[in-house]
């Protein structure tokens, strides 16, 4: 009889042990986006490695083919094959790129916050309030970022 009772007692351990880790999202990715804002289509692609994040403009027209490279707090401005040095502060927070930059550079920080549709949340903490992304294995498919009227969608590139 003691034994019947250590192992109904016992048994919920084990079973809260099998218990996997929750999903992560993956640090680095190189993902294609869109967003629209004030119906003003945006388009790109987000690259992220370690600490290097490039974001590289294809819609609205006007910053077609720029380039935004930031590493650290510098920031490197490339089109046409002209660059240009700054700091990452020069660029306003509200701009796309200042956006995407300022919330995956928090990735590592995300902290899941349960599955809905068949897809992980998360939340990133950011200087500007928490953001909500969203990942289907590890990688992310969308972003809200509360400092804006942006909501991005993700496709993996590659």
């Amino acid at each position: 009889m003691k034994r019947i009772f250590l192992l109904f007692m016992t048994l919920p351990l084990f079973l809260l042990s099998a218990c996997g880790e929750p999903p992560t999202v993956e640090s680095d990715c190189r993902l294609a986006f869109t967003a629209e804002n004030a119906e003003l289509p945006y388009a790109g692609t987000v690259e992220k490695n370690g600490d290097t994040l490039t974001v590289t403009m294809s819609e609205p027209y006007t910053v077609q083919d720029m380039a935004f490279t930031y590493e650290d707090s510098a920031l490197s401005i490339n089109y046409g094959g002209h660059s240009t040095q700054s700091s990452a502060d020069y660029l306003p927070t509200d701009s796309v790129p200042a956006m995407l930059y300022s919330t995956l550079s928090y990735l590592p920080q995300a902290a899941y916050s349960g599955t809905q549709d068949g897809a992980d949340r998360f939340i990133l903490p950011t200087p500007y309030g928490d953001s909500e992304l969203t990942a289907r294995d590890g990688i992310p498919v969308s972003l809200t970022v509360p400092k804006s009227a942006l909501t991005f969608s993700f496709e993996p590139i590659g």
